[in-house]
């Protein structure tokens, strides 16, 4: 591993637990600039600085002012994206959930320094949930949601509305996770706000599930481990471990979550105890070929994508899923082996839609 992914590591590590690992005093020109550079193609630049700040790092002047204006830029986009969630609570919506994005930086170590995205959420009765957000907010929605979500702006925030999380490849599969969502919602706290989200071990399913999909499909970057690690921390005495195996063992995905959990506990330092499964040196000969992939792919993909064009980064993302399902087949044969036929389906829906 090179040594810019071993400081990045650091540094990370220090971010997410608050631990005694070694930090270097200082860091040159050359080791800044690829730091942070890195850490934005990884979408944890706010993590890094903060440890930077946090630990008086010294780094040079050029790089002081360029540290503070990722940090203060960060935070700035996560207190505005909590006022807009919070205002999105006020609509009284039935049945719904919000996933991912401020619901798990809500259970970091320091909330506003992870980089922030979309607001997801999940509605049970799309047609109720569509008449409320035109009259209130004056959204267009279409009839119908295409390839099951759609994006809108509202204020300084980008929602997506779902009405399915996950699209499995496995009829089978899709059922035993259509119930699973069936159980009871959790909550965040936000801002004293009760945020409604899935309950801990489901959504201990469901952030891997998304982090591994889009690794295969496109590629994720080190937020989505960074939120997987603090998840399975934070929740450590909630997650039912049992039935976090069942689920996985029925959706055919235990060696993908013990390959992937490597990163967690290796590198990204998350106790061994708070990880629901042993790893062993099978799911430990994985860790490198993922590490790359991770580093060479970037944030959901953009580093393996040279055209701007739609169809060509289309094309391009479908040979990212050709070469990670040669690569990967092995972590979950009946969904990665399924994983072409369903892009080439969406991507027909969407240009007919």
């Amino acid at each position: 591993m090179s040594k810019t992914k071993n400081v990045l590591f650091t540094f990370l590590r220090n971010a997410l637990w608050r631990n005694e690992d070694w930090l270097p005093g200082e860091l040159s020109e050359e080791e800044t600039s690829r730091l942070i550079l890195t850490a934005e193609e990884q979408t944890v630049s706010g993590l890094v600085v903060d440890a930077i700040i946090r630990n008086d790092i010294k780094i040079p002047q050029e790089w002081v002012f360029e540290a503070v204006g990722i940090d203060t830029q960060t935070k700035q986009a996560n207190k505005q994206l909590n006022d807009e969630l919070k205002e999105f609570v006020k609509l009284s919506l039935k049945d719904y959930v919000v996933v991912k994005g401020q619901t798990i930086a809500a259970i970091y170590p320091e909330p506003l320094t992870r980089m922030s995205g979309d607001i997801d959420f999940l509605v049970k009765d799309y047609p109720v949930a569509k008449e409320l957000l035109e009259k209130k907010w004056g959204i267009e929605l279409p009839s119908k949601l295409v390839d099951r979500e759609f994006a809108f702006e509202h204020g300084n925030a980008t929602y997506e509305i779902h009405d399915q999380l996950i699209v499995f490849g496995s009829r089978k599969h899709q059922c035993y996770w259509d119930g699973l969502l069936k159980r009871p919602c959790g909550f965040v706290t936000i801002d004293g706000v009760q945020i409604p989200t899935l309950a801990p071990t489901v959504n201990a399913i469901y952030v891997f599930v998304h982090l591994f999909f889009h690794f295969l499909r496109e590629g994720v970057s080190l937020r989505q481990f960074c939120d997987w690690a603090i998840l399975l921390h934070h929740n450590r005495d909630e997650i039912n471990r049992n039935d976090l195996t069942l689920a996985l063992d029925q959706l055919g995905l235990v060696k993908a979550y013990k390959a992937l959990g490597c990163i967690l506990i290796d590198d990204l330092g998350l106790p061994e105890e708070d990880f629901p499964f042993k790893l062993d040196e099978d799911d430990r000969n994985w860790h490198d070929k993922l590490v790359d992939d991770i580093f060479n792919g970037g944030n959901f993909g953009k580093l393996n994508h040279q055209s701007n064009s739609t169809w060509k980064y289309k094309i391009e993302t479908v040979g990212v899923a050709l070469r990670n399902t040669y690569r990967y087949y092995r972590l979950c044969p009946s969904e990665v082996g399924g994983m072409i036929p369903r892009l080439m389906k969406i991507n027909i829906k969407l240009l007919f839609s």
